[in-house]
């Protein structure tokens, strides 16, 4: 069962939803009142059915023995449940290969979709890391890297403690460890000049392979009769110190990893690999300072 996102109501598994108490293992044996055989996939039994109430027959069994029925809410695609599911994967990953203190953030996009994922991932734990690592792999690219960067490039100034425990959270919104940023060349657009500003601002290496490299803007496109879109690049990027940058070159990454196809089809992420080592590495030779708080006042005497 792919689960989704509980933040995602729109694309949660509809086996899920409230009330419909199907648990992962169990077999669909029918979709209304159609038997679920080999012979058709069973997508095609779902076909006009996107947001209507079906009934689908539900077994402990393959064989339908005891089958109970159900009623769901198919959605129109799985893809947003298939990412949901891969980015979880790659924060296991992380976790069990280099810690629970490294933050991993992945961002589909640059765009309203890329700062929603942005937020669920990054605020929710940053005030716990001691590092984090920033992939905009397969990231289609946008608007929106000032603001990111603008939040990352911060640095932890003050704590809060409460009158008992241990220190409270950390007033930022920026973790106090090594930060890594991660591309490929399926780094498109405003990713790449996100990588490009991260070396810039020297906030940390950029790990991968070299980006796409047509990071040049433009503008909405022009509609066509056929209902397509014509678009015409008319504006890109530059520096002072550099001149054009990016469009055609693409962002050299400082830590130059290639994906072994054999690897990842063993289950490891040689470019995460990498990044994951190099914030291990920067602990060993920087250990995150922990502040204490000084001794309680005395307010009255």
């Amino acid at each position: 069962m792919l689960p989704g996102d509980s933040f995602d109501l729109e694309n949660r598994s509809p086996l899920l939803a409230p009330g419909v108490n199907v648990k992962a293992g169990e077999y669909i044996v029918s979709v209304n009142g159609r038997p679920v055989s080999t012979a058709l996939p069973i997508e095609s039994l779902l076909t006009g059915a996107v947001n209507r109430l079906v009934p689908i027959g539900v077994s402990a069994t393959a064989t339908g023995e005891g089958a109970r029925t159900v009623l769901v809410r198919p959605i129109a695609s799985e893809s947003r449940l298939r990412y949901y599911d891969w980015l979880d994967a790659r924060r296991q990953y992380v976790k069990s290969h280099g810690g629970e203190n490294i933050l991993y953030v992945h961002m589909p996009n640059m765009q309203e979709r890329g700062i929603q994922e942005f937020a669920k991932q990054y605020y929710a734990d940053v005030a716990g890391s001691d590092g984090v690592i920033l992939d905009v792999r397969n990231n289609g690219g946008g608007w929106i890297s000032a603001n990111l960067l603008a939040q990352i490039g911060d640095m932890p100034r003050v704590w809060f403690k409460p009158r008992y425990g241990a220190s409270w959270n950390r007033v930022s919104w920026a973790t106090p460890g090594p930060r890594v940023a991660m591309c490929d060349d399926q780094s498109y657009s405003n990713a790449e000049e996100f990588c490009d500003a991260f070396q810039r601002m020297k906030a940390g290496p950029v790990v991968g392979s070299r980006s796409w490299g047509g990071e040049v803007g433009s503008g909405g496109g022009y509609p066509l009769v056929d209902g397509g879109l014509l678009f015409i690049p008319n504006y890109a990027a530059w520096s002072p110190k550099d001149g054009w940058i990016i469009e055609g070159r693409g962002v050299v990454p400082d830590i130059d990893v290639e994906q072994d196809p054999a690897a990842l089809l063993a289950g490891h992420d040689p470019q995460l690999d990498r990044a994951i080592a190099y914030i291990r590495e920067q602990w060993a030779k920087n250990p995150v300072q922990h502040p204490m708080p000084p001794a309680y006042p005395r307010k009255v005497e």
